[in-house]
């Protein structure tokens, strides 16, 4: 009897939770009360709206940056979207932001445009906990969607309806104006199995650049000589920048390391450059002044390249920390999107594409220069024209890439669609592939894989002659 009496307890107390758990609604037709007022009669006030006690709930999970559910601490959530209809929004607003439009079909069928931010019949719901600083604008979508007043979300193109678990909705400018613009939230498993073209040729082109670093730290003459050292800090600049730049997603949800990796990026952006102009001014420099008398210099690259790169970076980080208004921010202020700095405002024309401007014009000018010394004043140096290739050959690839950002952000600028997306297709392209080219560039030359192959038989016969000498010696040990 007392196991019958302790069963028909716990099954009572089962099904109370699911009565309770039936109450409550569904995870995305809540918002979180954290930073809401609770008033004295249970009830939470989130953006001017009541939610009463019996639609408040404690939960102990949410969704993260990644779209999975993680364990916190206990904390009350509001079934606000069971009281007024939502438009779910992936994230808060940036603060200058004042209106924010988007079309939605109402439960009598007719469309009608509303202001998520102004509007009194509906209310903006957020899907991540965080600001829209750190996200990209998205600059392609499908136009071909309807959101409904219910919260699912239509894609016309192939007639599926998609629900608030699958998708969220980004501000997106247009001239003057913000609208809302779908993002599609793709299920965990197909995040993680898929791999498309584009993700195997950024592995490749990393392992390509680890190779071209193992390369120049093996060969004597590449190790030791000034020119290859300052190629072999702009090439480790140039990974360190790349595997920043394609692992940066994985960070958006831990706001110090996304600013983090956002600043080294730049970083890295600003010392690559930098290490070309030196790489250029070493060139010339070999031609007017005998060879060995540059080794000493290294050391004087070094504080110059890091120690004005980080002047940059100091600069740009300070500048993020003044107090301005909205419209100064737009122009000073370099904040941080993506986990990378801010390309998409013209703050980016004074600390990004400003900087790499002049290092491309400055390095075009000097190696005209530097061309004109090699074939007019020393026709007969080899080695330095071999140099001289292999950099011109660098620093066109890595220009053009360059070039490419710019005339994407120009045409961004003046709303030239269709040919920022062939822009913005030829420069992933060739940055994707820029390890693979960047290998047969430095690499897979005749001098280079020479040197290479010579140096592996050397290092196979110091360990075969010793392993001769044994055996020898134990053959006649034998034989005595």
């Amino acid at each position: 009897m007392l196991i019958i009496r302790y069963a028909l307890l716990i099954l009572g107390v089962l099904l109370v939770a699911v009565a309770e758990d039936s109450q409550e609604c569904g995870y995305f037709d809540t918002v979180d009360l954290r930073d809401s007022q609770r008033l004295d009669n249970g009830s939470y006030l989130y953006k001017h709206i009541s939610i009463p006690s019996d639609k408040v709930h404690e939960y102990h999970d949410q969704i993260t940056i990644t779209n999975r559910m993680k364990l916190v601490e206990p904390y009350m959530r509001g079934c606000l979207c069971h009281i007024k209809p939502c438009v779910l929004l992936c994230c808060e607003p940036k603060k200058y932001i004042r209106n924010l439009s988007v079309n939605v079909t109402l439960l009598n069928g007719k469309e009608s445009q509303i202001d998520v931010i102004n509007d009194l019949e509906f209310v903006m719901q957020i899907r991540y906990k965080m600001s829209c600083d750190i996200f990209e604008d998205p600059e392609y979508y499908d136009p071909n969607w309807k959101l409904f007043q219910d919260g699912t979300l239509h894609n016309q193109t192939d007639d599926s309806v998609i629900l608030k678990e699958n998708y969220c909705l980004m501000p997106h400018k247009v001239d003057k104006n913000y609208y809302l613009v779908p993002k599609i939230i793709m299920p965990q498993i197909q995040i993680f199995l898929e791999l498309d073209v584009m993700s195997a040729m950024k592995v490749i082109s990393v392992f390509c650049l680890g190779i071209i670093t193992v390369v120049h730290l093996y060969l004597p003459d590449l190790r030791t000589r000034v020119y290859s050292q300052t190629s072999l800090c702009y090439i480790i600049c140039i990974t360190i920048t790349m595997i920043l730049l394609w692992s940066r997603s994985l960070f958006l949800d831990k706001v110090i390391l996304c600013h983090l990796t956002a600043y080294c990026g730049y970083y890295m952006v600003m010392s690559s450059l930098l290490w070309l102009l030196a790489i250029n001014y070493i060139l010339w420099n070999l031609i007017r002044n005998d060879q060995n008398k540059q080794v000493n210099n290294m050391l004087k690259y070094h504080i110059i390249v890091w120690g004005s790169a980080a002047i940059l970076l100091t600069i740009a980080g300070s500048m993020n920390l003044q107090d301005m208004d909205d419209m100064k921010k737009e122009i000073w202020q370099p904040y941080t999107v993506g986990c990378w700095i801010n390309k998409q405002s013209w703050s980016a024309m004074i600390y990004y594409y400003g900087p790499i401007f002049v290092g491309i014009v400055v390095n075009l000018i000097f190696s005209i220069i530097t061309l004109r010394c090699i074939y007019v004043e020393k026709p007969e140096d080899a080695i330095t024209k071999s140099d001289f290739k292999t950099f011109f050959q660098m620093i066109i690839i890595t220009g053009v890439i360059w070039l490419l950002e710019i005339t994407s952000f120009i045409l961004t600028l003046f709303h030239i669609d269709k040919a920022k997306t062939w822009v913005d297709y030829s420069k992933n392209l060739i940055l994707n592939n820029f390890g693979l080219i960047l290998l047969f560039v430095t690499i897979w030359k005749k001098d280079v894989l020479y040197q290479l192959n010579s140096r592996l038989e050397r290092k196979h016969n110091e360990i075969s002659i010793p392993n001769l000498s044994s055996n020898h010696t134990a053959s006649t040990t034998v034989l005595n």
